[in-house]
């Protein structure tokens, strides 16, 4: 097991099998990234294809709230919360890639 802050941590198995882990409110770490998406797509459009490139990435806390807001044309601003460990520029990376796929993918 690895602590927060990387070290590693020996625990016995018997005790693992008895514990139930559960995250802390305040694990969730803050993530803001801008999006460009195509500036033709409708807002409501926009914003299912943000949501679902949010919801595909394991390292995103989907007990947390969503925030998007449109900053000009097919510009979006998302603000989201990340499980511990989740390597923050690829996340940003993801979001972007996986939320063009969708826009590009709706029916015409």
């Amino acid at each position: 097991m690895r602590s927060l802050d990387g070290r590693s941590l020996r625990v016995p198995n018997g005790r693992l099998m008895r514990a139930s882990f559960v995250l802390e409110q305040g694990a969730a770490r803050a993530l803001r990234a801008e999006l460009q998406l195509p500036p033709d797509l409708a807002g409501a459009e926009a914003l299912r294809c943000i949501r679902e490139a949010a919801l595909v990435s394991p390292w995103v806390d989907d007990r947390q709230p969503l925030a998007i807001e449109a900053t000009g044309e097919g510009r979006w601003l998302v603000a989201l919360s990340l499980l511990p460990g989740a390597p923050r520029d690829l996340v940003r990376i993801q979001l972007s890639t996986n939320a063009l796929a969708a826009a590009r993918s709706r029916p015409s």
